[in-house]
């Protein structure tokens, strides 16, 4: 497969954002101890925006939104702090401010987390380029802590089913009920 050529072919696409790659956040998580060395420090609206310029490229409609399901996946949130703002139970409680869609109400809180934390050009790189996109925080425990109950949407399973059911693959979405 040629370089890229993955992307250009994929129904899909799934944006990973490391809350680390903001200085306050790294700031805030070291304070309680937590080595953020590894920290990604590449500004994430740049990558999204060379992506999308680079998915333009070997589309038709050049000056257009990318329509395809976009899944925007912010990690990490059983690290201390960024849990008391944006974790699984968190945003559980929280949906019951908004009413409607829980797919809408989580994107509002991980927007809001997302823009109180440093990232504000990088929603902006999305709502400029993408127009079917949701967000989703994730964790690698799942939210299976002592005291705190499991959420699959909080591990992988949400953000991948959505994508799934979203792309227009019939087969494998009914796969996954």
């Amino acid at each position: 497969i040629p370089f890229g050529q993955d992307f250009v072919d994929s129904e899909a696409l799934m944006i990973v954002v490391d809350p680390l790659s903001s200085m306050s956040v790294r700031r805030q998580v070291a304070s309680r101890g937590v080595s953020v060395t590894t920290a990604s420090v590449f500004d994430p609206a740049l990558v999204v925006n060379n992506l999308a310029n680079y998915l333009r490229q070997f589309s038709k409609n050049t000056g257009q939104k990318i329509t395809r399901p976009t899944a925007v996946v912010l990690t990490k949130t059983d690290l201390p702090v960024i849990e008391n703002e944006i974790s699984s139970d968190v945003i559980s409680r929280e949906m019951g401010m908004y009413p409607g869609d829980p797919m809408i109400a989580r994107d509002n809180i991980c927007r809001e987390y997302l823009s109180n934390n440093g990232f504000s050009t990088l929603i902006m790189a999305i709502d400029a380029n993408f127009s079917n996109v949701h967000y989703f925080a994730v964790t690698s425990t799942g939210g299976s802590r002592p005291g705190e109950s499991y959420h699959a949407d909080a591990f992988l399973e949400g953000p991948f089913n959505w994508l799934i059911s979203s792309s227009g693959d019939v087969e494998m979405a009914q796969a996954l009920n």
